[in-house]
């Protein structure tokens, strides 16, 4: 297995920076977030600043500096390369947490369904994610990651026990959850701006 050697602290901090790895598209306008068709090329620049809106705010809150430094090169390709900016840039060995989040966030990425276009099924998500192995991603993760899905299917991606105390961890109702989609839903409809 990739991290069993891992400690309970580093899978904790895999799992912050998961959670905090979007937190910059806080002050991305909803109406390019949820754009239904291409972005302009203004746009896609702006919503490219969210990493480093979200580490510099992460910086600011002083969060423990393994997550930010995950965060800092999730984007950046296996060579060093920056992934959205095409500049080359100084070999180095990503660690593996930031790999095993580049994998976690493109597959989840792939598999959500955009305004855009349909989410993709799990085989081409994994095709897509091996077609970019060993340039963006560690084809020995998407391998992994591929396992472990025809061993548990679909139940690999359901709500798990956190690496925190379980009596930290909230219950959440599927009332609850239906309750947050049906608000969701109803504010994306509703605050869809389009673009002239």
């Amino acid at each position: 297995m990739l991290f069993r050697s891992w400690t309970d602290e580093q899978r904790r901090q895999l799992e912050i920076a998961a959670i905090l790895h979007e937190i910059g598209k806080l002050g991305i306008p909803d109406h390019i977030l949820h754009k239904p068709g291409k972005l302009s090329s203004e746009e896609y620049d702006f919503v490219l600043q969210h990493q480093h809106a979200g580490v510099s705010m992460l910086q600011a809150f002083h969060t423990d500096p393994t997550v930010i430094a995950m965060l800092t090169t999730l984007h950046h390709d296996l060579s060093g390369s920056n992934a959205h900016m095409e500049v080359p840039g100084q070999p180095i060995d990503l660690p593996l947490g930031p790999r095993i989040l580049a994998v976690a966030d493109a597959y989840d990425s792939l598999n959500t369904v955009k305004p855009y276009r349909r989410g993709m099924t799990h085989a081409e998500s994994i095709t897509t994610l091996l077609e970019k192995s060993g340039r963006r991603y560690d084809e020995n993760i998407v391998r992994t990651l591929n396992r472990w899905y025809e061993n548990e299917g679909s139940a690999l991606f359901r709500l798990t026990e956190s690496f925190y105390d379980s009596d930290r961890t909230p219950e959440i109702s599927q009332e609850h959850r239906d309750d947050v989609a049906d608000r969701k839903s109803t504010r994306l409809n509703s605050s869809h701006i389009p673009l002239s």
